[in-house]
């Protein structure tokens, strides 16, 4: 089964290397591993950014920090 297989299912695009990118995201950057080393129980995995968007128009963000998930309002320009 292909990496994407997972996704099977699901409404998703391709990014620009065949990364899936799910509709109504905020941001994405699309990366290649380029190395993965062992960090005691986790994995710490180095990738080459290949491209990023974002979106324009949003209010929040989502952010995980020290075991929970918060909104953060984002600055005005």
């Amino acid at each position: 089964a292909g990496e994407t297989s997972k996704f099977a299912g699901v409404d998703w695009t391709p990014s620009s290397t065949g990364s899936p990118i799910l509709p109504g995201i905020i941001g994405s950057i699309d990366c290649k591993v380029e190395a993965v080393h062992e960090t005691g129980d986790h994995l710490f995995v180095i990738g080459r950014v290949h491209d990023m968007s974002h979106a324009d128009d949003v209010d929040n963000a989502m952010v995980f920090f020290r075991g929970k998930v918060a909104a953060v309002d984002m600055p005005t320009a």
